[in-house]
């Protein structure tokens, strides 16, 4: 799983694609694992449609996550997707770039507890190096 730069300036001439989609849901994937929440993508094809659930899917998830960074929650309407558009993917695709941003933020600034032998016995070399 790796991070791809999510599209951030769609235009009303723009079509979303399985490409676009598949971004999306890989990019929810990665920012998802940084707090072990388990996301896992379903891979879009060129014959599947956005119906509502599916897209319902990828935002709880993407608020699943923010609740759990203590951040607003995505607010995109899915209840008329004739009306789902430009703006919509732009929402979405910038707020995901926000949650990648605060989730790195949260990793850098994450102390790691924990010993260099974990629970193993020491052995000290007796009589010098």
């Amino acid at each position: 799983m790796i991070w791809r730069e999510p599209k951030t300036n769609w235009a009303d001439e723009d079509f979303v694609n399985t490409e676009d989609w598949n971004r999306v849901e890989g990019n929810l994937e990665y920012v998802s694992s940084f707090d072990g929440i388990g996301y896992t993508p379903k891979a879009w094809t060129v014959s599947d449609f956005p119906t509502v659930s599916r897209i319902n899917r990828i935002k709880s998830g993407i608020n699943e996550l923010a609740g759990r960074i203590s951040a607003q929650p995505l607010e995109i309407s899915t209840q008329n997707l004739q009306k789902f558009g430009c703006g919509d993917m732009n929402q979405l695709e910038s707020y995901l770039l926000r949650l990648y941003e605060r989730t790195k933020q949260l990793e850098l600034g994450t102390v790691r507890a924990g010993t260099t032998v974990a629970g193993r016995e020491i052995n000290l070399p007796i009589g010098g190096i």
